[in-house]
């Protein structure tokens, strides 16, 4: 009896997740617009600001994310990541970077948002990371496709 409630608990947790994902811009755990670790090429709503803390196992991460145009989406990030060290200690590494992407949105209806995007690209480097990122939006579902390089391929 009591497997029945766990399984449906994991199911009714599925379906929310899925149902809030699927036409939401929501925030990556690196504090972009995206889905887990990977950006898109939408952005926020013009003239917001959002704060993304992402606490794990291995890292601490938070992020100033803020969207003063359409087309630019700017984050600044401390990152805590515990497995370096820092001096003989453990985990007091701590690394600060910017983010910034730029995306173009056509006024064809049918064709995708690009977007470019440089992670890290004012800090240490550990999370340096570039892209070019396509979405395209369906009624309720985005598709999302894109080349990267940096700490993307390795």
């Amino acid at each position: 009896m009591f497997y029945s409630y766990k399984k449906r608990y994991f199911y009714i947790c599925v379906i929310l997740f899925f149902s809030n994902s699927i036409n939401s811009n929501g925030f990556n755990s690196i504090g972009q617009t995206g889905l887990i670790t990977i950006p898109s090429a939408s952005t926020q709503q013009e003239q917001s600001i959002f704060f993304t803390y992402n606490k794990s196992e291995y890292t601490k991460f938070g992020a100033l994310t803020v969207t003063p145009f359409k087309w630019l989406e700017a984050s600044f990030f401390y990152s805590r990541p515990d497995d370096l060290l820092w001096g003989n200690q453990k985990g007091l590494y701590l690394d600060k970077g910017f983010n910034v992407k730029f995306s173009y949105y056509p006024d064809n209806r049918y064709l995708p948002n690009i977007a470019i995007g440089l992670d890290d690209f004012a800090g240490t480097g550990q999370l340096s990371k570039e892209y070019i990122v396509s979405t395209y939006r369906f009624n309720r579902i985005n598709v999302t496709t894109g080349l990267g390089w940096g700490k993307f391929v390795g």
